[in-house]
C-alpha cells in the first residue's frame, strides 16, 4: 500500500510519478532527509481574534514577545484574510515550528509527533504530552501550548494564560485590544507591542457564552474603543 500527498497523488494519476519512483521515495522520505517539513495553515474566519484559553487577543500586531523576539502575531491582508505568525521553541530554545503569515516550517519530524492538517496543527512529545495545538476549524482561531524563549515561557492553557516563573501570573476572561504581553528581565508588561505610542486596553468578558455572542460583543466593544482612542489622540494632537 502506498499513501501519497495530494500533489504526489496527482502526479501518480497523470503517470508522471512512476511506481519505482514511489517505492524509492518511500524508502527515503524527502522531509526526513532534509530534516524539516513545510506547508500552509489555512484560516477561513474573518474575525481578527485569536483565542488563548479563556482570553482573546484582538487586533493586528504582536501578541507575545520576549526581549524583542515575537512569539505570536496576528495579521490581516489587504483582502481581509487573517494570518498568524508563531515561533515555537523547546526549553533549550531549539526551534520546533516557525509559522510566518500562515506558512509553516517544522523542525526535525523524527523527534516529535507532528500532525499537520490544513486548519489544524498539533505537535506532541513522543510520550503524548501536547506541546502545541493551533486550530482554525471553528469560528475563532485558538491556540494552546507553551511558548519558550530565552528561559521564559507563556503557557496557553485550556482556561488560563500563565506567564512567568518562578512567580506565575494567571490570566483568564480578558479580551486584549491591540495589546500584547512583553516578557523581559524586569518582568511582564501589557502594552501595544507593534507601536507603544498607540493606545491599547483590555476588557473582561464572559468566556462561557456561546462563541457567536462573544465575537459580536467583543468586536462591538473593540470598534467602540477604537473610535474613542482615535478621538482622544485627535484631541491630544490638537
Amino acid at each position: 500500500m502506498m499513501v501519497l500527498c495530494p500533489s504526489c497523488h496527482a502526479l501518480a494519476t497523470d503517470g508522471a510519478f512512476q511506481l519505482q519512483d514511489q517505492y524509492q521515495a518511500k524508502q527515503s522520505p524527502h522531509n526526513r532527509l532534509r530534516g524539516f517539513a513545510t506547508g500552509m495553515f489555512y484560516i477561513t474566519t474573518s474575525a481578527i481574534i485569536i483565542k488563548a484559553g479563556t482570553n482573546l487577543f484582538v487586533g493586528r500586531g504582536a501578541k507575545i514577545r520576549t526581549e524583542g523576539e515575537e512569539l505570536l502575531c496576528l495579521h490581516r491582508t489587504p483582502e481581509g484574510r487573517i494570518e498568524v505568525s508563531l515561533q515555537l521553541n523547546d526549553e533549550a530554545d531549539r526551534s520546533l515550528l516557525t509559522l510566518i503569515h500562515n506558512e509553516w516550517v517544522a523542525g526535525d519530524p523524527t523527534l516529535w509527533d507532528m500532525e499537520f492538517k490544513p486548519r489544524h496543527i498539533r505537535i506532541r512529545q513522543r510520550k503524548g504530552a501536547i506541546y502545541l495545538e493551533l486550530d482554525a476549524r471553528m469560528e475563532l482561531v485558538s491556540i494552546c501550548g507553551t511558548l519558550w524563549c530565552k528561559g521564559r515561557c507563556v503557557s496557553l492553557e485550556r482556561f488560563f494564560l500563565t506567564v512567568g516563573a518562578p512567580h506565575r501570573v494567571k490570566i483568564a476572561g480578558l479580551a486584549f485590544f491591540d495589546q500584547g504581553i512583553e516578557l523581559s528581565p524586569d518582568g511582564m508588561f501589557l502594552t501595544n507591542l507593534t507601536d507603544p505610542k498607540t493606545p491599547s486596553a483590555f476588557m473582561p468578558f464572559d468566556p462561557f457564552q456561546d462563541t457567536r455572542t462573544v465575537v459580536e460583543t467583543v468586536l462591538g466593544s473593540y470598534a467602540q474603543w477604537q473610535r474613542t482612542a482615535a478621538a482622544s489622540l485627535g484631541d491630544a494632537a490638537g
